[in-house]
């Protein structure tokens, strides 16, 4: 019996797999930011070495797809202009390990979109991604029940993230790509088991009551129903409509407190003193990280380590060149996003209403609160971006393989009538 060939791309997959999990699972206590730079350059050396192995792994690092082009060109864009604002930092230092951290977490986009080679590559990182969501819920939620006789007032999750906002942003992130991983599932049982699997993320999401990430859960919801099945829109109109007095009094509470209370006003504060300070320091920034921020006399009285909005954040930081970097990213992503969305498989279309779905809820998310201050959170969503660039390459292909199929048809009919005269 001739044992099975060693396939050492497939176990690379498997080992990048792995630390995506480790990067959701491990709680905050254990983590070290050294491990986002060490995976980064072992599975950077790792594809490069494939790439001198593999014509087709080479073509696909050297050669930019024309359909991503914008893409990936105001990404370098986006990362050569946060390197350039180190210049004008106030506290260089601390930006210039911010940058680092912030350049090895981007590094992790072209990662996942080069090991994302095939349809079964995808299926398998959605596979780690999704049973590592419902581990780090179940977690979470098992420290939440050991706190509820400790837990004065409100009992929010207390998130192993070091911050409940910051465990709001996994979710955010990683909820609607499951759901579509769910439904892509063909399996009914493993349908079953891997939505009974959500159910904990969902009820860390509720726990978490933090209002941005409801908010960004409501266009979650209605972009995936719109994009999968607009159908279900009066069921699931139903359904809202049976669930509101079960909703539980603490996230009642916490929705008509929005705009009076304490955290709110500061919110509206710090955001008109940021963008005074923007105005002042619109060409580079202060500079990246809490120390440049705090540092800055207009903002070191409120004692907080950022803006509490992901966009005034980066202008603040890195300058309003760099906002535009990304904001034209964002943009080309849902652009892409949506017109492949309306050529491709059924297969695919539900898996672009997840990832359109999950950068629809953090830039929502993002109004409210900086996304990106916890590495971790910024890593979760530069490896999201990469996934969905290597969906619209998936789709690409499936595109490209319908038209030299439609072409030799054509072809086959052309020579069949030849022959007939």
């Amino acid at each position: 019996m001739m044992a099975k060939p060693f396939h050492p791309r497939k176990t690379i997959l498997i080992m990048l797999g792995c630390v995506i999990a480790g990067i959701i699972i491990v709680p905050h206590s254990y983590f070290n930011n050294l491990v986002i730079a060490l995976t980064a350059i072992v599975f950077a050396t790792s594809f490069l070495i494939f790439a001198r192995r593999d014509a087709s792994e080479g073509a696909l690092l050297k050669e930019i797809p024309k359909h991503l082009k914008e893409l990936f060109y105001s990404l370098v864009a986006f990362c050569l202009i946060i390197v350039l604002a180190l210049a004008a930092s106030t506290v260089f230092y601390d930006s210039f390990r911010i940058t680092i951290i912030s350049l090895f977490c981007i590094s992790f986009t072209f990662i996942v979109y080069v090991a994302a080679k095939d349809k079964e590559s995808f299926h398998i990182l959605m596979t780690f991604i999704s049973v590592s969501l419902c581990l780090t819920s179940l977690i979470n939620l098992y420290i939440f029940w050991q706190e509820r006789d400790l837990a004065e007032g409100l009992h929010r999750l207390s998130s192993t993230m070091e911050n409940t906002n910051i465990f709001a942003v996994f979710l955010i992130i990683l909820i609607p790509i499951c759901i579509s991983y769910i439904i892509n599932l063909k399996d009914t049982l493993r349908r079953i088991i891997f939505s009974l699997m959500l159910v904990p993320a969902l009820s860390c999401l509720v726990l978490t009551y933090t209002r941005g990430a409801y908010v960004a859960f409501f266009l979650i919801i209605v972009a995936l129903i719109l994009l999968i099945n607009w159908r279900f829109i009066p069921i699931v109109f139903l359904i809202a409509l049976v669930t509101i007095p079960f909703i539980p009094q603490p996230v009642v509470e916490r929705l008509l407190a929005s705009g009076s209370d304490y955290s709110s006003t500061v919110r509206m504060e710090i955001w008109q003193t940021s963008l005074e300070v923007i105005k002042n320091h619109w060409l580079a920034g202060v500079g990246a990280g809490p120390m440049a921020f705090n540092q800055n006399a207009d903002l070191v009285a409120y004692g907080l380590p950022h803006s509490h909005n992901l966009f005034i954040q980066i202008a603040l930081e890195t300058g309003i060149f760099s906002l535009i970097a990304f904001v034209v990213l964002v943009v080309a992503l849902f652009v892409r996003g949506f017109g492949a969305y309306f050529k491709t498989s059924r297969y695919h279309k539900v898996y672009l209403a997840g990832f359109i779905a999950s950068l629809l809820g953090i830039m929502a998310f993002g109004i409210f609160d900086n996304v990106w201050f916890y590495p971790r959170a910024l890593l979760t969503f530069w490896i999201m971006v990469g996934l969905f660039l290597g969906l619209l390459k998936l789709t690409k292909q499936e595109l490209d393989q319908q038209d030299d199929q439609q072409a030799n048809q054509l072809a086959d009919q052309q020579a069949d009538q030849q022959d007939d005269q």
